[in-house]
């Protein structure tokens, strides 16, 4: 067996790094679970058909957006509505607006919500009352497509308010951080009644 030279071991390293990337990356997850056949929307073993009931997106996390538009480049015209939450960038004012819209794949009815992470703000809970409102309007008929990625759990909050007796009393406790619904616990709250079809892509973390 040839003993390979050091140029060689770092050029296949590079090799292994890059292609790890690659497969780690959040649109590629998408991509592979995600598909459209003819009429079809194909989501690993599920299929839907637009026809039947609207298609909503929800996108959450640090990785949000090139989930989101990986989603959306595939939905096309069968998208309905959809929220993307992710992270303020760091140095972005905190009084910027709190969503904007944008025009993903021709989709202009996508609204962009920027919160703080890993401590939640008023922007988390602004962006977690507009996909409550969203969702509000739908059937069982319809499907709602879920994408989330790291950091949910500070973009997606909804805090239990008053304060419960036992916090109710502490000074170093922010009511905005205090007894926070984690992104799964919101949407389990959500979907009860079987108000609609819920699908998930979920990364580990990002």
């Amino acid at each position: 067996m040839p003993e390979l030279r050091f140029t060689e071991v770092q050029q296949h390293v590079s090799q292994l790094v890059t292609a790890a990337l690659a497969a780690a990356a959040p649109a590629g997850a998408v991509d592979r679970y995600l598909r459209r056949e003819g009429t079809q929307l194909l989501i690993g073993p599920y299929s839907f058909q637009p026809g039947r009931g609207r298609v909503y997106l929800v996108g959450v996390g640090k990785a949000a957006l090139p989930m989101g538009r990986a989603a959306i480049n595939t939905l096309g015209d069968a998208l309905a509505e959809g929220i993307l939450i992710t992270k303020r960038p760091g140095g972005a004012p905190a009084n910027k607006p709190r969503f904007y819209t944008t025009n993903i794949a021709g989709q202009k009815s996508i609204r962009i919500f920027e919160a703080s992470h890993p401590v939640p703000d008023e922007g988390s809970l602004h962006a977690t009352a507009a996909v409550a409102e969203m969702l509000a309007h739908t059937t069982p008929r319809d499907l709602v497509l879920c994408l989330i990625s790291g950091g949910t759990s500070s973009l997606l909050s909804q805090p239990l308010l008053p304060l419960p007796p036992v916090m109710r009393d502490r000074t170093d406790v922010d009511p905005i951080i205090a007894n926070r619904h984690r992104g799964e616990a919101l949407f389990a709250q959500l979907i009860a009644g079987d108000r609609f079809i819920l699908l998930r892509v979920c990364l580990e973390d990002v």
